[in-house]
């Protein structure tokens, strides 16, 4: 019941109107919570599974109670279909000004998509999955997803905010007398999660739709100094960038084992990472059959690319 409530959280929800000609469902989930797959079977190496059918339209999730496993596995999907339309499937986060001006956050988790497109001086499109295609910019889902390890209102006002009844807090600890949450109690993991309606931020825009990106963001948790703290890119090294998607693994088994550790080695062992495409390499466009990867060498054209008319500074 829980996971079916979060689902509906995320996704857009139909309208009455909507519902009444409603027949068979484009894609159906089957999430069973922490019933363990057969580990027996080939290939099988944990307890855990998530499995796709595209030619079924389903998913069967076996052995995890965490629910972004849902919300990942239809972005997955979304990745697979998209680009069959022309549309480009993308890990981000938008938000739009006054003068309709769109910001567009590429970043890996934890590195403040949700947090910066959060913004009550700006209508938020949305926080995570977005399609791009030659209209401008839309929101796959009807809801957010918030990490909320450390989670004060005085910092992030409007999420903070959010968290009222019909949100679904995860991995939370609580006081059972109380029930007051404690945000910075870390002790199950640090992926603290809130799942709410779009709604539930005062200044979401409804419809989550918007123009074409005016300016282009890539987030990086950079724990080396390797980068500079804000850098104007050119195409070419946007490009560069959003393909090495490079971070740092602040939250890994090797930190999380220094964090707790009673003679912690020094200094906590941050592991840098490169994440394909910002994690998002499948809503790279898909090449038809007929067509085969570029070879090494390979002059491949920028001209249709889109432009990036400036940066904004954080």
């Amino acid at each position: 019941m829980v996971f079916r409530l979060i689902g509906k959280l995320r996704c857009i929800r139909t309208t009455p109107e909507e519902l009444e000609d409603f027949s068979t469902p484009d894609f159906t989930i089957y999430n069973v919570g922490q019933f363990p797959c057969n580990r027996y079977t080939h290939y099988m190496t944990t307890s855990t599974s998530i499995d796709l059918n595209l030619d079924r339209k389903e998913m069967v999730i076996l052995g995890t109670q965490y629910a972004g496993e849902m919300k990942t596995g239809l972005f997955g999907v979304m990745h697979y279909l998209m680009p069959k339309r022309n549309i480009l499937s993308l890990h981000s986060s938008n938000n739009m000004g006054k003068d309709g001006d769109v910001a567009l956050f590429f970043g890996l988790s934890g590195t403040g998509k949700t947090t910066l497109s959060t913004d009550h001086n700006r209508l938020l499109i949305g926080d995570d999955e977005h399609c791009w295609s030659e209209n401008g910019i839309s929101n796959i889902e009807g809801g957010c997803y918030a990490k909320c390890i450390g989670l004060t209102k005085e910092k992030e006002p409007d999420i903070w905010n959010a968290i009222k009844f019909g949100t679904v807090l995860e991995n939370i600890v609580f006081d059972e007398h109380t029930r007051e949450v404690d945000y910075s109690d870390n002790s199950i993991t640090e992926n603290t999660r809130a799942s709410y309606p779009i709604e539930y931020i005062p200044n979401a825009k409804i419809p989550c739709v918007g123009p074409h990106p005016k300016n282009v963001i890539l987030l990086a948790c950079d724990a080396f100094g390797m980068l500079p703290l804000v850098s104007k890119l050119t195409l070419p090294q946007t490009m560069y960038h959003f393909i090495s998607g490079y971070t740092v693994l602040m939250h890994s088994p090797l930190h999380q084992a220094h964090r707790y550790s009673p003679h912690p080695p020094s200094p906590p062992p941050h592991l840098p990472s490169l994440a394909a495409a910002t994690a998002a390499a499948p809503s790279l466009p898909r090449l038809r059959n007929s067509e085969t990867l570029p070879g090494p060498g390979t002059d491949l054209s920028l001209s249709e690319a889109p432009s990036i008319s400036e940066t904004s500074s954080l």
